[in-house]
């Protein structure tokens, strides 16, 4: 995900289009299934030695790669793949985390600053799929 976000924001910068195009579609059919779960979990980081650490900086680089390819359609942000896996997803999967780091089985240490963020900018782009953060915590999407 590190390598498509520098090769999509080199290209933004370069404005060519087709490695903009061609990054994009590499998030959609081969990075997204590979390594986003249908839950919104990423499996591989999960699998880790800090797990949700791993999980949130992967989601930053994915809502950082969504951001850098805004204008292209589908919208990025916005895109889900027919299994329903994208921003939004990993979003949903890790923000009750993030809202409440003293929840779930006590191994959960987590750094908020970062994807914090990322969900604040995700949920407050005109273009997302997500009317507030409040939408989202509440699941009245």
């Amino acid at each position: 995900m590190c390598w498509a976000l520098q090769a999509a924001e080199f290209a933004r910068l370069a404005s060519n289009e087709t490695v903009r195009n061609d990054v994009y579609r590499r998030y959609r059919k081969i990075l997204l299934p590979g390594q986003l779960a249908t839950d919104g979990s990423f499996p591989k980081e999960l699998a880790r030695t800090k797990p949700y650490s791993y999980s949130i900086f992967n989601f930053d680089v994915m809502a950082a790669l969504c951001q850098s390819l805004k204008g292209l359609t589908p919208d990025p942000p916005a895109f889900q793949d027919a299994d329903g896996r994208g921003l939004r997803k990993a979003a949903e999967f890790l923000y009750p985390y993030l809202k409440d780091k003293a929840s779930g089985s006590g191994r959960r240490t987590l750094s908020t600053s970062t994807l914090c963020l990322s969900v604040h900018r995700a949920c407050s782009s005109r273009a997302s799929p997500f009317t507030s953060r409040d939408t989202l915590i509440s699941g009245r999407l």
